[in-house]
């Protein structure tokens, strides 16, 4: 960079996880201080959290605890969740009145490791010299105990299926095709291309979607070289679900599947996007897991 340091917007949203926020952002600026400790050009960080309805006391927790970090707080009503809440961020950087070489999508209970700018920006450097053009880059994610991979980017092992798997790191950055937003680098370069978050996403699929249409564009994607940050993998199981949805009235499983948590808009909206072959299979398959689960777990 011709002033010698990278400009960062880190986006985050937050709704009601006051120690996870607080924990997630003292391990970014850990992993900032820790970069600019014994690297250059240095980190010039910009922090946009969105604090999407928060009655925990979460974002005058954060402006008390990191007062001297450069963060900027976005308020919201509670129904932005999370792809509306990186949108809103993301926006107020684009707002700032100095233009970012990156933006740096993380979830806010995921948690960075020191090295973690090491990574990503070594990340960025391969894909320059093997591209020729800056790209988005994955961060790799493990479980907190580190015994299994959660989250970063992953590649798909069957489009007519959907069927996906997540890469583990090898040393070396992986091209990829679906990113998690739990620590994603988007450079200039990218977002200049894509944009934001696809505005049609309410909470799901919206990271993924961004992975595949940079890929799209011909684009370089790739995740990390080593794991960056700790992050456990909260989502139901397939039996745990199924166990849940079968005590469930008909009503009952058509407000959790059309709620913003499961949003089935954003699945079938993601399916148009990049899987329109797919798309009817997936329709029916909601419309089947709603009125006939059984039926349904016994199918797949």
């Amino acid at each position: 960079m011709e002033d010698k340091h990278y400009r960062i917007a880190a986006l985050l949203t937050c709704h009601n996880r006051r120690s996870k926020t607080l924990r997630s952002l003292q391990s970014l600026f850990v992993s900032l201080d820790h970069y600019n400790s014994i690297s250059t050009p240095h980190i010039d960080l910009n922090v946009f959290l969105t604090n999407d309805g928060c009655t925990d006391g979460t974002a005058e927790t954060v402006s008390t605890t990191f007062a001297d970090r450069h963060i900027n707080i976005i308020c919201t009503d509670g129904n932005s969740y999370w792809a509306g809440g990186m949108r809103q961020a993301w926006q107020a950087a684009l707002s700032y009145n100095a233009p970012f070489d990156f933006f740096l999508l993380l979830n806010d209970d995921t948690f960075l490791l020191p090295e973690c700018f090491d990574f990503l920006l070594q990340a960025d450097a391969y894909v320059r010299n093997h591209y020729g053009q800056p790209g988005l880059y994955a961060g790799i994610v493990s479980s907190l105990d580190g015994t299994e991979i959660t989250y970063g980017g992953g590649i798909y092992k069957s489009r007519i299926l959907g069927r996906s798997r997540l890469l583990k790191p090898i040393g070396v950055p992986q091209p990829c095709q679906l990113t998690n937003g739990n620590i994603l680098l988007v450079s200039r370069n990218v977002y200049n291309h894509i944009g934001i978050i696809d505005e049609h996403y309410c909470h799901r699929c919206a990271d993924w979607a961004y992975g595949v249409e940079t890929c799209r564009k011909e684009m370089p994607v790739v995740t990390t070289a080593e794991i960056c940050g700790r992050c456990d993998n909260d989502h139901l199981t397939l039996d745990e679900e199924r166990q849940r949805l079968l005590k469930m009235t008909i009503r009952q499983r058509y407000h959790y599947f059309f709620s913003p948590p499961h949003c089935t808009q954003d699945i079938l909206y993601y399916m148009h996007c990049f899987f329109p072959i797919r798309y009817v299979l997936v329709f029916m398959a909601r419309m089947l897991n709603i009125l006939a689960p059984s039926l349904y777990y016994r199918i797949i």
